[in-house]
């Protein structure tokens, strides 16, 4: 006997609303017939660099941030014709979620009732791993977008006769600022 598949949430089955897309990207160009195109479609973010630290500072490592600019297209589509209310929230990769953004009321447009959304999202990275953008409709989850950062600095330690000594740092804190 098959398995019954799980039960979904009715109004996104029957009348919506659907979720087109939700992409970061780099630049999103709009045409003057209204046709978009996401320009540099991204899901990484990579860092190098070195930092100098005193040897009395030997045992623990300053944490890193690295400040990221996202943008993120979200398209949708057979919204209710009241509108909903678009936001978003961070997650990192050890699971703290930052503050979430202020919802933004959408209005539908024309008879398939669509919108697209694009928001400018700017933080400071402090670990490397795989970040979430949540994308949340009405308050409720309708999506995740993932995207990875990789941070990597080298760390140089200024001794007392002014040498120094470059050691790898292969965990960063986890102390994000979203």
């Amino acid at each position: 006997m098959a398995e019954a598949e799980p039960a979904i949430f009715q109004s996104f089955v029957d009348d919506g609303p659907y979720l087109q897309a939700a992409i970061l990207c780099d630049r999103v160009l709009e045409e003057r017939d209204g046709v978009l195109s996401a320009i540099r479609i991204v899901e990484l973010f990579g860092f190098a660099g070195s930092a100098t630290v005193d040897s009395s500072s030997e045992t623990e490592r300053p944490p890193v941030g690295v400040p990221i600019a996202l943008l993120l297209l979200v398209m949708l589509r057979a919204l209710p014709s009241r509108g909903a209310t678009l936001g978003l929230q961070l997650v990192n990769p050890s699971g703290r979620r930052g503050k979430p953004t202020e919802p933004v009321h959408l209005e539908p447009a024309g008879s398939y009732r669509g919108v697209n959304a694009r928001f400018e999202i700017t933080f400071i990275a402090t670990e490397t791993g795989t970040h979430w953008l949540e994308v949340l409709l009405d308050e409720a989850l309708l999506t995740r977008v993932p995207f990875d950062v990789e941070i990597n600095v080298a760390f140089e330690t200024r001794t007392t006769a002014g040498s120094a000594e470059s050691t790898e740092r292969p965990e960063l804190a986890s102390n994000s600022e979203s």
